[in-house]
């Protein structure tokens, strides 16, 4: 099943789906609620970055519950309310690090403290896992299964998602 996962992963990561009107307000939300503390990276750049093997880490800064309904293949969990850098202990100082949430905003304060905490290379991936479904790249659920499922965090928030996107908000 990992190989059909990583197939999958490989024939639609860089061939996204054309850009909706809601990635458009997706990404006008983005831009509003970050600051530019941490550096970005599209979810097309990280996409190339993947399928070439280069070594980089994704590390979600959701909640639990969020991550178990689905994230980016091969993600650590670290999570933001309860976010401690003992998750990270191990992780070298000289990773390249991505940190991603829904839209942007929680990765970004996570990726804050983890350049103070003295990791060099931390970028934040813009508009997040809702960008990444939306344009019908690859999610792997709790289990290590496919799945188009994104948890939409609440009403509000799951408006920027697609309409083919499955969303779950318990």
């Amino acid at each position: 099943m990992k190989m059909l996962a990583l197939a999958l992963f490989l024939l639609t990561s860089l061939c996204p789906l054309p850009l909706r009107a809601d990635s458009a307000e997706l990404s006008v939300v983005s831009q509003r609620l970050i600051a530019g503390t941490v550096p970005l990276i599209t979810t097309t750049e990280l996409a190339k970055i993947i399928a070439s093997d280069e070594e980089i880490l994704l590390l979600d800064t959701r909640e639990k519950k969020e991550y178990e309904v689905s994230h980016l293949p091969g993600a650590l969990w670290v999570g933001f309310e309860d976010f401690k850098l003992e998750r990270v202990e191990k992780i070298s100082p000289t990773a390249r690090i991505v940190v991603y949430c829904s839209v942007g905003y929680r990765s970004e304060k996570i990726g804050e403290k983890l350049k103070q905490a003295g990791f060099q290379k931390v970028e934040n991936l813009f508009s997040g896992l809702f960008a990444w479904a939306n344009e019908g790249r690859p999610l792997i659920e709790k289990q290590g299964e496919v799945t188009r499922a994104v948890h939409g965090f609440d009403a509000e928030w799951s408006r920027l998602l697609a309409p083919k996107v499955k969303m779950v908000l318990e």
